[in-house]
This record gives structure tokens, C-alpha cells and sequence, in this order.
């Protein structure tokens, strides 16, 4: 875990809030093996960060969701989560909510790289996290078909944009784009390029998403910071105006996902 980019989080409000950090500097970690009973306890009920393997997750948050395995957790903002397989998912967000109501942050973290299924679901309103991590190969839809809700932030910085599946790619450009101190020197390159080769198509995207403030302080951006030209500047002017564009579908860019 890049503790630069953790304490970047946190500062940002991702991680521990502000009147936690200034009560106590080093938020109450806790180790969740497999007895989940700990949870119970004292200690349980007052951690703010709890880190627990991809199996342990699954079969408490996810799979046995309607047992509520894991029990309501009020503190914790930032979930470290060991991936195991090669592939990892978050399906089922009402299941998160419910358990983790304050969650800002989920570190994965683990040896191998892995394919990252995020869900989108309209009954959770209001309910934003990110997702942090070095290892994911590409991002898929858990739910291709789910048009409604939100998914969570993706911060990804080895990861290619064009691993991302479209609908989450915004959601991947937004923190790179508020903060892109928290990506290295060949991360930044990297996103600047597909910044600049998919300008209209991005844009396009994230004004019919209801991004516009978002565009709005991008055109307002030192013009050198992420490396736009005149002509995707242009692109981007046209969805920042008071009315919009007359027609702001454009053709959905190609995507090598699966």
C-alpha cells in the first residue's frame, strides 16, 4: 500500500475524517482473521480501518449478504482488502452500505494482478467510495445491463484506461483529474495520453453522466497540466457552455472488454 497516496486520500476526505484525525493521529486498525466474533467486541465495534482477506469479504459481505454476516460497523472508512484469485468483485453494494455505512476507502492489495467487477446500483443513494489499487489488470461490469446508480471512484494508477470498461471509466479519470500528485511521472503520462486521444468521446461521456462541473474545471485547468490541445479543448468547451451541447451523445468509443 503506497502510504503516499493514503495519506492523500485521507486528507481529501477518503479516508478517516477530519474530527477523527484530530482526536486521534493513528485511526484503530483491525485485523479480521476468520473469526468473525471480533467484530462483535469492543475493539470491533470502534475500529475505523478493518483489513480482511477476498474470501473472508466475499462469504461475509457478499455471498451471505442476506444473513448480514457482517454486522454493522458505523466507524470504519477505509477497508484493506488481501485479493486472492484472479479475479474480484463488488456486486452487491446495498450489502456494503448496510454493512460499512462510512466507507471512504478500499485499498486492495495482494501479489498477483486481478480483474476488478464493480456493480452499479440504483437503491444505494448517496453511498461513494473509492477504490485504490496497483494491481488491477482491467475493470468489468458485474451487471452489464444496470443503467441507474453510481459506481465507485477508481483510483488505478498502472492501469490503463482502455482496460476499463466504459461505463466505469469516468469514474476512473475523476481522481486523476482532482489529483494527479497522486500519480506517478508514467501514470500521468499514460492518462494524459488517453486524455488526448479520446477527448471527444470522454467528454461527450461525462457531460451526459452530469459531470459538467467536473468540465468545467478542467477547461478552467492550466492548459499545460494534462496536456490538451487546441482541438480537444474546443471538444471540451462545447459541454461547458450555460446550455450544454444541443446534442451531446456521441458514438460510444471502442472498448476491447470481454
Amino acid at each position: 500500500m503506497n502510504q503516499e497516496i493514503e495519506e492523500a486520500c485521507r486528507e481529501a476526505g477518503i479516508g478517516a475524517s477530519a474530527g477523527m484525525e484530530t482526536e486521534r493521529r493513528k485511526p484503530l486498525k483491525l485485523m479480521v482473521r476468520q473469526d468473525l466474533e471480533v467484530l462483535l467486541t469492543e475493539e470491533g465495534r470502534g475500529a475505523e480501518e478493518i483489513m480482511m482477506s477476498q474470501s473472508l469479504f466475499e462469504h461475509a459481505v457478499l455471498y451471505r449478504r442476506e444473513k448480514r454476516v457482517l454486522p454493522e460497523m458505523r466507524h470504519v472508512r477505509i477497508l484493506h482488502l488481501q485479493a486472492e484469485e484472479e479475479k474480484l468483485s463488488l456486486f452487491f453494494l446495498p450489502g456494503l452500505a448496510h454493512s460499512l455505512p462510512a466507507l471512504k476507502l478500499i485499498c486492495v492489495e495482494g501479489e498477483g494482478r486481478y480483474t476488478l467487477s464493480v456493480d452499479r446500483d440504483a437503491r444505494v443513494s448517496g453511498y461513494s467510495f473509492a477504490v485504490f489499487s496497483r494491481k488491477v489488470e482491467k475493470v468489468t461490469q458485474f451487471y452489464p445491463q444496470a443503467q441507474g446508480g453510481e459506481f465507485p471512484l477508481l483510483i488505478l494508477p498502472e492501469t490503463l484506461p482502455a482496460d476499463v470498461c466504459r461505463a466505469c471509466r469516468v469514474q476512473l479519470m475523476i481522481p486523476f483529474l482532482a489529483h494527479p500528485e497522486w500519480y506517478g511521472m508514467e501514470a500521468q503520462k499514460m492518462y494524459v495520453r488517453y486524455l488526448s486521444g479520446h477527448a471527444a468521446q470522454f467528454f461527450a461521456q461525462a457531460a451526459e453522466e452530469g459531470h459538467r462541473e467536473l468540465l468545467h474545471q478542467l477547461l478552467e485547468s492550466d492548459p499545460s497540466l494534462f496536456g490538451l490541445s487546441p482541438e480537444a479543448r474546443r471538444h471540451l468547451s462545447r459541454y461547458t457552455g450555460p446550455e450544454g451541447l444541443d446534442d451531446p451523445a456521441a458514438p460510444p468509443e471502442e472498448t476491447h472488454q470481454s
